[in-house]
């Protein structure tokens, strides 16, 4: 097992056992975790404990379950920066799945895109190339936000507009850095965009979510612009996703784009 993932409650033999006892239950149902989970020391099951730990000293769970960790928690775990990036992963990982889940069940359409996206692209080339991301992007018809909230209220998640972005938070105390953010297809996200974003449509389902294709995901990423877009662009011409052919498959401005990222990794 990874030292990171060590439990350091070895000084308190029973302390740890009244812990796991008690607190089995409520692991599984704050966590979000739907299959029986053991109060066993595997390595997996140690990672999820560690998690609960987290979200709870991250205030993402309810304060009545907060409250019967917190006194363990804060006097005889320690957790790590590499074990908080960890964790800080497995719930974004969570939160896209919930969404994803919640979305399916109700039938509305969507696509994930942005970081996520570029992530499931890249990974399945090269898992050792994938950035992490902190938010969760979906793309929506704007006609189908109604049932989308009503489908993720369902689940714990809290819908908001903040300066004009919509989006789900991840419950009432969650920030929303940490939020689903939403993105309408058809529209354009600024006004000085060059085009409108693709359809919901122009997508895959991967056996856990719907991913945005490889060839809309580049054309959004072309269409924003940001640094961090350019950054998944080298990232997918870097693990040979696509090539300079995929220049002609887009209109000359957006084309334009995608040559210069080529022309600034060649120089």
């Amino acid at each position: 097992m990874p030292e990171f993932l060590r439990i350091r409650l070895q000084q308190n033999i029973s302390v740890r056992r009244r812990f796991f006892r008690d607190l089995c239950g409520q692991f599984r149902a704050t966590v979000g975790w739907t299959e029986q989970v053991a109060c066993d020391k595997t390595e997996d099951r140690m990672f999820r404990f560690r998690l609960f730990v987290y979200n709870a000293r991250e205030s993402v769970v309810p304060t009545s379950e907060k409250a019967v960790v917190m006194n363990l928690a804060n006097s005889s775990i320690t957790i790590s920066g590499w074990e908080r990036v960890a964790m800080a992963i497995e719930r974004i990982r969570q939160r896209l799945h919930r969404t994803a889940a919640a979305l399916d069940a109700a039938q509305v359409p969507y696509a994930v895109i942005g970081g996520n996206a570029v992530a499931e692209w890249v990974g399945r080339v090269d898992e050792g190339a994938v950035r992490f991301t902190r938010d969760v992007d979906i793309l929506l018809d704007r006609c189908d936000l109604p049932p989308a909230i009503a489908a993720m209220e369902a689940v714990g998640f809290v819908y908001q507009s903040v300066h004009g972005v919509d989006m789900f938070l991840d419950g009432p105390d969650s920030r929303p850095g940490e939020a689903v953010h939403i993105v309408f297809a058809g529209e354009k996200v600024k006004a000085d965009d060059l085009q409108v974003n693709p359809s919901v449509q122009a997508s895959e389902h991967t056996g856990t979510f719907v991913v945005l294709s490889l060839e809309a995901l580049v054309e959004m990423k072309l269409i924003s612009f940001r640094r961090k877009d350019q950054t998944h662009l080298e990232d997918m011409i870097s693990v040979g996703l696509i090539d300079r052919t995929w220049i002609e498959r887009y209109q000359p401005n957006l084309g334009h784009r995608l040559a210069e990222i080529f022309d600034s990794l060649e120089n």
